[in-house]
């Protein structure tokens, strides 16, 4: 997803599991997710559902997407949701990159929010 948002793609994204019936899509517009399905979810949940797909192949054509845009979240954000969502090692690891973390604190007040620490400074 990040290579695709980077390089401002267009087009469909297919996913292929072993483990389910139907591929999941996710269409893309200038690099932007606007809408995907796992086979039973739509939108922004259809694309959550796929960051817990662990193994299949894929394959991205570029080509009109012929879907209305239902996702209007940024990509980064998207990414970030996902992997909170499954690992929190991993979403630390992104977060500091993508949040662009200077200091010790900046580390101390994301780990508060994910243990759910009161004491820990607001944004």
């Amino acid at each position: 997803m990040q290579l695709l948002g980077s390089n401002g793609s267009s087009g469909i994204l297919r996913i292929h599991s072993p483990h389910m019936p139907e591929p999941g899509i996710v269409y893309f517009e200038n690099g932007n997710p606007v809408n995907a399905s796992d086979g039973t979810l739509a939108g922004l949940d259809g694309l959550y559902a796929l960051f817990g797909w662990t193994e299949g192949a894929y394959a991205f054509s570029e080509e009109r997407v012929p879907v209305e845009k239902v996702i209007n979240r940024s990509r980064m954000g998207i990414i970030l949701d996902s992997l909170k969502m499954l690992d929190d090692v991993a979403y630390v690891r992104f977060a500091s990159v993508y949040k662009n973390f200077r200091e010790a604190k900046d580390f101390e007040e994301l780990l508060g929010e994910l243990s759910g620490d009161e004491d820990s400074p607001e944004e």
